[in-house]
């Protein structure tokens, strides 16, 4: 029989499989996760381990509720998509009781080997898209500032991975901040991990992500009195408006800068104007919402109606998830997922300050996108949201003083 160390390091190893596949093929991740829980499990019957499980069921149960009830109000094909697409939230809410994992050094460990293969998966991800972006750049013959033109940006950088530019930034942001409170990374490695994320996310152009960078790096700096971090923030910011104000074309402005300027209406983020349609199709039903799939139809009717051409063209959703869940599951949907995220909110209170960040951070980018509507986005939140329930779960009192 393998020994116990051998047996947890399969389950690290698992876990460092799932942040590394996160990016890429979702089946990947979808077989690393299913491999996790039945390693879990095995674990389990074979050293049993009694924990406080009360809540375990609570967040999955209360966000699989809209998706049951979207069954009988939605589309029932696209509504049976939407409930399979979810069952992540089933699945790891489930492990905690499945394995024994204590001390708490061991929890911490698991989540290490998370990190390490979140941030090797970053790193691959930049090479590939950056090797395609050159490739380009040396085959069309361009000059070197096209390295920071559309064609090469945002949904176009991406490209050879295939995935949304806002989900790389909110899985970039999850690595910036449990680095700043890893203490086992040196100030010059983190640095130099800072720099990169800092660097994908303007490729990125996901304006959420880098302003969420730069206020986590100035909280960071101010809480710590860490005066390297806040002249490194400084630096990065400053790059940053260098950049945009020297480039010779003017989208790097438009897209970073202009979108904040409130007082022009021409440069106002269309985003939020495109609330007004699915607040129409949410008064056809608020209680519970009028259902996946019929969410899509009547917010695209709204659109035509209002002349959002190209929302109506790309059929585009409310890119915000508290919208999102207003429209398809009704006040009902809204209600359960503000109670779960005060739920975690309150769980990672008596942990360390990461914590507390990484659900302020989720919460920041559900106002921009619709996070849970892909399944990238679905098992990112269920990722998060088990590294600090797994650390409460425990009765080992050790935890609340972690």
């Amino acid at each position: 029989m393998l020994k116990l160390v051998n047996k947890k390091g399969l389950l690290l190893l698992l876990s460092f499989l799932i942040g590394l596949s996160l990016l890429f093929k979702d089946q990947l991740s979808t077989i690393a996760i299913i491999l996790f829980v039945i390693t879990s499990f095995a674990l389990n019957l074979l050293e049993g381990q009694k924990i406080s499980y009360q809540f375990v069921f609570l967040i999955p149960s209360l966000l699989l509720v809209p998706r049951f009830i979207g069954l009988a109000t939605g589309n029932e094909e696209l509504a049976l998509k939407e409930l399979v697409r979810s069952l992540p939230f089933l699945i790891l809410f489930i492990s905690p009781f499945l394995f024994k994992l204590n001390p708490i050094t061991q929890i911490d460990k698991l989540e290490l080997y998370f990190l390490y293969g979140v941030l090797l998966g970053l790193l691959i991800f930049m090479v590939v898209c950056n090797f395609n972006v050159i490739y380009k750049m040396i085959a069309n013959n361009e000059p070197l500032e096209y390295f920071f033109r559309w064609r090469h940006l945002n949904i176009n950088f991406v490209k050879p991975i295939g995935t949304h530019p806002p989900y790389v930034g909110i899985i970039a942001i999850y690595a910036l901040i449990r680095t700043l409170y890893n203490e086992l990374f040196s100030k010059r490695l983190k640095g130099v991990i800072i720099v990169l994320l800092f660097f994908l996310l303007i490729q990125l152009l996901s304006r959420n992500a880098l302003v969420v960078f730069m206020l986590i790096i100035l909280y960071y700096s101010l809480v710590k009195l860490n005066i390297k971090a806040i002249l490194l923030g400084l630096v990065l910011f400053s790059s940053l408006v260098i950049l945009v104000i020297s480039h010779p074309h003017p989208y790097l402005k438009k897209k970073l800068f202009d979108r904040f300027n409130f007082t022009e209406v021409n440069q106002f983020d269309k985003r939020l104007e495109r609330l007004k349609p699915s607040y129409n199709v949410f008064k056809e039903s608020p209680l519970l919402g009028v259902g996946p799939g019929i969410d899509n139809q009547l917010r695209k009717e709204q659109y035509k109606e209002l002349e959002f051409v190209n929302a109506y063209k790309h059929n585009f959703n409310s890119h915000n998830q508290f919208a999102e869940y207003l429209v398809s599951h009704g006040i009902l949907g809204l209600t359960i997922f503000i109670s779960v995220l005060l739920f975690l909110w309150k769980s990672s209170k008596g942990l360390n300050n990461s914590n507390k960040l990484l659900v302020l951070a989720f919460v920041f980018s559900c106002l921009t996108e619709s996070v849970l509507e892909r399944s990238l986005g679905i098992k990112y939140f269920s990722l998060i949201s088990f590294f600090i329930l797994i650390r409460v779960s425990f009765k080992d009192k050790a935890l609340s003083n972690k």
